[in-house]
């Protein structure tokens, strides 16, 4: 089993992939907590769906350097081995034609992947969190950069305290109508 963790600047998803198909939970960011204390709330996750063997292995994509040391000590605790971090240079045959690929989020790597893995090249992948990404995979696997935009909440707060009239405007999920 493995135990996978997208720590992102508004919440850290944890994700197991066991037998029976992924199973998430998610937490917010901040604040931040030590490694035992991570280790505390995914061990109860687990406990919780039912796990009874702690994970093999871990993964770790971060785009938050302050929280990755702590997450990645309590893989190490749960799982007995180092976790590893998405990184350009751990990007499953994708090259690079930017100019400092060692700048590309670890968020977008692992979108950018499992965007390859899944449906193949050419593909433009976007990502809608706290910040909106677009990512563009070339063929031959090459990925030619993106943008960064400011995610949705991050909009509708800069037009309410930037215009006079516009008010902030709340956000629903599907499963919030009924």
């Amino acid at each position: 089993m493995l135990i996978a963790v997208d720590i992102g600047n508004s919440s850290i998803t944890i994700g197991v992939f066991a037998d029976n198909g992924p199973l998430t939970h998610k937490i917010k960011t901040h604040p931040l907590l030590s490694s035992s204390g991570y280790a505390k709330v995914f061990k109860d996750f687990l406990k919780e769906k039912g796990m009874d063997k702690p994970p093999h292995a871990g993964v770790i994509s971060s785009v938050v350097p302050g929280h990755t040391g702590p997450v990645s000590e309590c893989i190490r605790t749960i799982t007995g081995r180092e976790p590893v971090l998405a990184s350009f240079d751990k990007a499953n045959g994708l090259r690079f034609e930017v100019r400092h690929p060692e700048e590309v989020g670890a968020d977008r790597v692992a979108a950018a992947v499992a965007a390859k893995e899944l449906y193949g090249v050419p593909i433009a992948v976007l990502d809608f969190g706290t910040a909106t990404t677009v990512s563009f995979i070339g063929k031959g696997n090459v990925y030619k950069g993106g943008a960064i935009l400011p995610g949705i909440g991050l909009m509708s707060r800069s037009l309410s305290s930037g215009t006079a009239k516009l008010p902030e405007v709340g956000f629903f999920s599907v499963s919030d109508i009924k």
